[in-house]
């Protein structure tokens, strides 16, 4: 159906009323307010009815899950504990980086560093007097060979000990 409002009242069209000899089609019929008050009641109680409907689901599948319980992986002391073992383990590799870098004459960084020295290889030897590490230098280019050489004696000159044994940096070439 076709509406059309005027400056005062709104008409709806006589030809899209069904046809019926008491109503001639060219006078136009009028309504009244209370007409759009009863179909926008109607659309809005539809309305109405379906967010009711689709609050009680949730609410019924809010009372299906239960209280509310406190997750083990969001748990802030874990979180806490997890952080500042993040940050202790980043200062160090950091501390680790400028008391080596002290010793060595090239420039590097520590993602350079890590990568050259334990993406590695090796072996690990525990004798009563020291504690030896064994890094194989298989496939390294010549410059990261020269590097991990000088790695390994800054290392060494380090003085690192673990339960009172120093602890002793090698390169071993192993055969392809």
């Amino acid at each position: 159906m076709r509406y059309k409002m005027s400056s005062k009242r709104a008409y709806r069209s006589v030809h899209d009323l069904p046809n019926s000899p008491s109503v001639p089609r060219s006078s136009p019929v009028v309504f009244s307010p209370h007409w759009w008050q009863g179909c926008l009641g109607q659309v809005w109680d539809q309305e109405l009815q379906a967010i009711q409907h689709h609050q009680a689901q949730l609410a019924a599948q809010a009372t299906a899950l239960g209280p509310p319980r406190e997750r083990a992986d969001r748990d802030f002391r874990k979180q806490t504990i997890m952080t500042m073992r993040t940050l202790l383990l980043e200062n160090a590799l950091t501390s680790f980086r400028a008391v080596l870098s002290g010793l060595l004459t090239m420039k590097m960084s520590l993602d350079c560093l890590l990568k050259i020295l334990f993406e590695r290889s090796g072996a690990r030897v525990v004798t009563d007097s020291q504690v030896i590490y064994w890094v194989n230098t298989t496939g390294l280019s010549g410059p990261y060979h020269r590097l991990l050489v000088e790695i390994v004696a800054g290392l060494c000159a380090l003085g690192l000990r673990h339960q009172g044994k120093p602890i002793q940096v090698r390169l071993k070439a192993t055969p392809p």
